[in-house]
């Protein structure tokens, strides 16, 4: 018994410092305190980042397929002109 309630004593100061953090967030984002979710937070912060990955994915895939195709073009302009 003695050691469940260590593990709530510690389990209770994780969540002391978690709304800590949580109202330490809605500060700096200027959010409502009272409203402001750090799942919600994380989620935007989540997708955000899943989307940027994949424009970069996009972009890095788009230039290489230029590249290809610009080299190609002069490969085939320096042929014709022999």
């Amino acid at each position: 018994m003695q050691k469940a309630d260590e593990t709530l004593t510690v389990v209770d100061a994780k969540m002391s410092k978690l709304e800590e953090m949580r109202l330490e967030l809605a500060e700096f984002f200027c959010e409502d305190a009272k409203t402001f979710r750090l799942d919600d937070c994380i989620k935007t912060f989540h997708e955000f980042f899943d989307k940027f990955h994949k424009a970069t994915q996009v972009c890095t895939w788009s230039s290489k397929k230029a590249d290809t195709r610009f080299i190609f073009a002069i490969t085939s302009a320096n042929e014709h002109r022999f």
